[in-house]
């Protein structure tokens, strides 16, 4: 693409395809799609991320060519952007462009992102159907559950205000005991 050209933003037919197949399928036919239409930068991209999934699957020490659930390959993907976002700051401006089209091509295979919002009634949706009140415990059952959908330390920042708007403090406990 030339150097002027807008980033690429997520097709329709992009975010369907992962939405009705499944992350690892959608990259496939993305792949191919891209090759018949001759699109090497969109192409470039997609088998970028195609290799780090079979990496991950061969590599994988306890059994290696294990293939990854559909959770793990979003994980992939979503840390392969964040890597792309966290180099985006050491480029100089004059030269970010290319990386910001990459990111838009990665994003098209990410599921859309959970706003604070929604996130927080969800957390508050599952602390109601819970008894558990281990920030540990509980974060290690949400994890899997927002995978690609929304940033780990926000969900975990999340957790900790709902819990603490859940939970009665310590001196509260100690008032109701004195009684």
């Amino acid at each position: 693409m030339p150097p002027n050209t807008p980033a690429p933003t997520p097709t329709n037919a992009s975010v369907a395809l992962a939405a009705a197949e499944g992350t690892r399928e959608a990259l496939l036919a993305a792949m191919k799609k891209f090759l018949v239409e001759g699109d090497k930068e969109r192409l470039g991209v997609v088998r970028m991320l195609v290799t780090e999934v079979k990496n991950a699957e061969k590599n994988d020490v306890a059994t290696p060519g294990r293939t990854r659930t559909e959770a793990e390959v979003i994980a992939l993907v979503a840390a392969y952007h964040k890597n792309l976002a966290k180099s985006l700051a050491e480029f100089p401006p004059d030269r970010q462009e290319p990386l910001r089209r990459e990111m838009a091509i990665v994003e098209s295979f990410l599921p859309r992102q959970l706003s604070v919002e929604e996130l927080r009634a969800d957390v508050d949706a599952f602390l109601a159907s819970t008894t558990e009140r281990t920030f540990g415990v509980l974060m290690k059952s949400l994890q899997p559950r927002y995978a690609g959908r929304a940033d780990g330390r926000l969900v975990s920042e999340t957790l900790k205000t709902a819990l603490a708007s859940v939970q009665p403090s310590a001196s509260e406990n100690e008032k109701g005991r004195a009684h």
